[in-house]
């Protein structure tokens, strides 16, 4: 079943995206991130010597130089392993139908961990400019963990128009 939503809801969603300069969708093809998932956690289990669960990465990973040098393991893996772009592949119907056909992915994607109240693993407020995008491109969140109010990312509605 093709879950692509309808061009109904594109379209509402585009306009919401004119307005507050975000849009939420679910995307149809969750396997593919399950199997991101499963890899990180089978390659946090080679680093550490135990298998958990990403969720409980902060019960196991409390040390902060520990932290930064497993995240930037685990990222590398990514850029190595290009992992990301099977998320791609899976839901091109839906990233085709926002942008268009000619789309260009990020070779080398970022990778936050934050871990609960440790507030030196958010990085605050940041602008995509400021890292080099430019207000043709979008950006994409796809996260690993269930993600709530309290959660690691915090977006700012209409902050595009200022």
């Amino acid at each position: 079943m093709n879950n692509v939503p309808s061009t109904m809801e594109l379209n509402k969603k585009l306009n919401d995206f004119a307005d507050i300069g975000y849009i939420l969708i679910s995307l149809p093809h969750k396997n593919c991130i399950k199997a991101l998932s499963s890899k990180l956690e089978d390659k946090l289990a080679q680093i550490l010597g135990e298998s958990f669960s990403l969720k409980d990465y902060h019960h196991f990973v409390e040390n902060d130089d520990q932290h930064i040098d497993i995240h930037l393991e685990l990222l590398q893996f990514i850029h190595e392993s290009q992992l990301h772009l099977e998320v791609l592949t899976e839901n091109l119907a839906v990233f085709e139908s926002l942008l268009g056909p000619d789309l260009d992915a990020q070779a080398e994607p970022h990778l936050r961990i934050s871990r609960p109240r440790k507030y030196q693993d958010n990085i605050g407020f940041h602008s995509d400019i400021d890292y080099g995008n430019t207000s043709y491109e979008m950006n994409c969140v796809i996260a690993l963990n269930k993600m709530n109010e309290e959660g690691a990312l915090k977006v700012l509605p209409s902050s595009h128009a200022q």
